[in-house]
């Protein structure tokens, strides 16, 4: 199976949804599957170059919601290659592109909240 994650960035500085992408991806690899990601990130950043899955880094992105014009075009290219896509996370640009290629594509995709629609995570603590 060929699999893309999207993702706001590889950067390990981060953390959250990215730790999760690596560990799965790499257990999936070594079962024979194909994974990949695509990123707003900057393609020269050095922890692009260091991710341990192969990265389409289509950024440099603009503002902390990691906005890239180019994150759009890449999904409308390549969605089709991939037998099912990934989102991982929320809140901001990258699922918002994602959400705006896939939803009119025949390519199954998932998102992937990673708690952050929790109804805990509000709970004030007295």
């Amino acid at each position: 199976m060929k699999l893309l994650h999207v993702l706001s960035s590889v950067d390990p500085r981060g953390g959250g949804p990215l730790e999760g992408v690596r560990q799965r991806g790499l257990r999936l690899q070594q079962l024979g599957h194909s994974v990949e990601v695509v990123t707003p990130d900057d393609p020269a950043a050095s922890f692009v170059q260091g991710f341990p899955l192969k990265v389409h880094a289509v950024g440099p992105p603009r503002s902390s919601y990691r906005y890239s014009a180019a994150l759009v075009p890449w999904l409308k290219a390549h969605a089709a290659e991939y037998d099912a896509i990934i989102v991982n996370g929320l809140w901001q640009y990258h699922s918002f592109a994602a959400w705006r290629v896939l939803k009119s594509m025949n390519v199954p995709y998932f998102v992937f909240t990673h708690g952050m629609l929790d109804p805990c995570s509000s709970m004030r603590i007295a």
